[in-house]
C-alpha cells in the first residue's frame, strides 16, 4: 500500500489509526454496494516524500524503518526503461518472489534488528515534547541540583521557547502540571508559593529512559553520576 505525497500535516492527525493498521491482523474491506467484511490485513505501507517530517515517529517506535533515497539515477530514461521492463517480464519476477521466498528470516528481529538510519533519527527528534526538549536544554547547563520558585521555573521554560523560537502557548498552571511528571523533579507546596526541586542526575536518567536524551552525548561528569 503506497501512501504518495505524504504531509506531517495528515498523518501526525491520524498517527494513531496507521499505526494500528500496520499491526493490526485483520481489517474491515467494503465493496461499493456491498456488505463489509473482514479480510486478512496482508499489506505493507510505503510512505512517499518530499517533506523532512512526512509522518510521526514516536520515542517508543517499533514500526517504521526511514530510508533516504539516493539521487543519482534521477531522470536517468534508460535506467528507468530497463527497471519497467523488467517488473513487466514474469520471468524476472518470478525470480525474486523465489529469491525473497526463500530467504531465512526465522531468526531476524524485525524490531530489534531494523535500520536506524539518520533520517530515521531526525524525523523522530521533531517528536520529543517540548518539556523534554526544556530539560534537556537545563540539562547541558546545569550539574547541580537546583531548587525554583513556580514563577522562576515558568519564567526560564518561556525564555527557552523564546530562545527556540517555539510557538507555543501554555499557562503556568499546565506547565507546572506537564513538567512535574518527569523523573527527577519533585515539587512541594509551601504557604504561599510552590517550590520545584531539580535533580539534575535523575533528570538525565529519566530522559536518557525514555529515549529523549543520548547517554553519549553527555559530558563525561555526565556519565559519572548516572553510572553511579
Amino acid at each position: 500500500v503506497i501512501l504518495d505525497e505524504t504531509t506531517g500535516k495528515d498523518s501526525f492527525q491520524n498517527s494513531d489509526k496507521i499505526k494500528n493498521i500496520i499491526t493490526q491482523d485483520t481489517i474491515a474491506w467494503e465493496q461499493k454496494g456491498i456488505q463489509t467484511i473482514t479480510i486478512n490485513n496482508c499489506g505493507r505501507y510505503i510512505f512517499l516524500t518530499n517533506n523532512d517530517t512526512p509522518i510521526k515517529i514516536e520515542m517508543t517506535d517499533r514500526r517504521f524503518v526511514v530510508f533516504e533515497m539516493n539521487p543519482e539515477k534521477r531522470n536517468n530514461a534508460d535506467y528507468f526503461k530497463a527497471l519497467v521492463d523488467d517488473f513487466n517480464n514474469d520471468d524476472v519476477v518470478m525470480s525474486f518472489v523465489n529469491f525473497l521466498k526463500n530467504r531465512d528470516i526465522s531468526k531476524w528481529n524485525s524490531i530489534g534488528e531494523r535500520p536506524i538510519t539518520k533520517a530515521y533519527e531526525e524525523i523522530q527528534s521533531v517528536n520529543i515534547p517540548i518539556y523534554a526538549r526544556f530539560l534537556i536544554d537545563w540539562s547541558m547547563k546545569n550539574n547541580e541540583n537546583m531548587e525554583y520558585s513556580a514563577s522562576s521555573l515558568f519564567k526560564k521554560f518561556n525564555n527557552f521557547l523564546e530562545r527556540g523560537n517555539y510557538d507555543m502557548k501554555i499557562t503556568a498552571s499546565s506547565f507546572g502540571r506537564y513538567i512535574k511528571k518527569y523523573k527527577g523533579i519533585i515539587f512541594k507546596k509551601k504557604s504561599f508559593s510552590t517550590v520545584y526541586y531539580f535533580n539534575s542526575k535523575r533528570i538525565r536518567e529519566g530522559l536518557i529512559e525514555k529515549n529523549f536524551m543520548e547517554k553519549s552525548k553527555v559530558s563525561d561528569y555526565d556519565e559519572l553520576l548516572i553510572d553511579e
